[in-house]
């Protein structure tokens, strides 16, 4: 009896240690920042939930289309739609639809176009960008059609003279979107910090980026990931938001996918996450 009660002692010591030991390893290994992706994958749609105040609110797709020719540029075609559910439609019925062409060589943007309905008020602007002439062609109009759909194609277009020009810019830049998608592609580590240009409404701003924090997550019914902490700062957050920071977070992997973002805003906290993450 002694001889088994030692050697069963023996075991659960050896079995404590041993699981000790990997409890050990993988609290102290730490997390770091894979290299990025040579290059966007085609056919990449990320859906995410939108709360406002913690009520759902509607949702935000985002999707690399695929590969267009703009100006004799190859790019990817890149676009976001924002839409509200039906409750929070009721409230404020505002709707998004933006399409966005990197240089794939470059990753310089060529074309921007943003159309936004706001009930059955549309505004539609489009930028031409020629970095090598450094110079951005803005044309503003007021489309008509049906407001059920705010797809492109099936709108007419006026063109608002007094809101379109031409402005001078510093060469290679991002649009809103596609810088998502550029620091995507970029290498970085923890607490280095870059800057991009980005144009909006006619104006140049310079974005500086910087990972903040690395850490781990639980995202619902997706699993647990390494994931970094992401704040964009310009004065152009002050133009959107109101002096209001916002945080995203990607995954540490080659992907970089971002799982969730979080602002405040000028009407309330507002929280995205994705829906369809896999590892």
């Amino acid at each position: 009896m002694k001889k088994i009660i030692c050697a069963l002692t023996l075991i659960l010591i050896s079995v404590t240690n041993l699981a000790a030991q990997d409890f050990s390893k993988k609290k102290e290994e730490p997390l770091k920042i894979s290299a990025p992706l040579d290059s966007l994958i085609e056919g990449e749609t990320l859906e995410y939930s939108v709360e406002w105040l913690g009520i759902p609110i509607g949702i935000i797709v985002l999707k690399v289309e695929g590969k267009e020719n703009i100006n004799g540029h190859l790019c990817y075609h890149l676009s976001a739609k924002a839409k509200p559910n039906k409750f929070f439609s009721k409230f404020y019925d505002m709707e998004y639809n933006i399409h966005s062409y990197l240089d794939c060589k470059r990753l310089t943007t060529r074309r921007f176009e943003k159309i936004r309905r706001i009930k059955d008020a549309l505004v539609y602007v489009e930028a031409q960008l020629y970095p090598e002439k450094k110079e951005a062609k803005y044309t503003y109009y007021s489309p008509s059609g049906p407001v059920e759909t705010i797809e492109f194609p099936s709108l007419k277009k006026k063109v608002i003279s007094d809101l379109s020009e031409t402005i001078a810019i510093p060469g290679e830049m991002q649009d809103l979107l596609s810088s998502l998608y550029y620091f995507r592609l970029l290498k970085v580590d923890l607490n280095q910090e870059h800057t991009m240009q980005i144009t909006y409404e006619r104006k140049n701003w310079i974005l500086s980026i910087k990972v903040e924090k690395l850490f781990r997550k639980d995202i619902y019914r997706k699993g647990n990931f390494a994931l970094m902490q992401v704040s964009p700062d310009s004065d152009l957050n002050s133009q959107v938001l109101g002096k209001r920071k916002i945080y995203v977070a990607f995954t540490t992997d080659s992907r970089r996918i971002p799982v969730e973002f979080r602002l405040h805003s000028n009407a309330g906290f507002i929280r995205g996450t994705i829906k369809n993450l896999s590892k």
